[in-house]
């Protein structure tokens, strides 16, 4: 609970201090250590930030993410992907 109130306050103060996509991004990155990507309903990315341990694979696994056959399967329908919270994607190397 005290980690969701964290991440909330987090991301509120970038939405309220102007922070576009990639500083929200960089925000959850942050918070979580792991890369993100912000992407529209056809899979383009609009914002990224990338954790360390992949910034020199980084390049080589990005357009395998804009594939939906790379999505987790609940992730897929768009409808269902909007009901629940967080889920991890695997990266298509693994």
């Amino acid at each position: 609970m005290e980690r969701g109130t964290r991440v909330y306050q987090s991301l509120t103060r970038c939405a309220v201090e102007g922070g576009g996509l990639e500083q929200m991004a960089q925000t959850m990155r942050d918070l979580t250590g792991k890369s993100i990507v912000v992407q529209d309903k056809r899979l383009k990315p609009l914002a990224q930030s990338v954790a360390a341990s992949l910034g020199q694979m980084w390049g080589e696994l990005l357009p395998g993410l804009g594939e939906s056959s790379q999505l987790p399967e609940d992730m897929r329908d768009r409808r269902r992907a909007a009901v629940g919270g967080w889920r991890d994607q695997l990266l298509p190397a693994g």
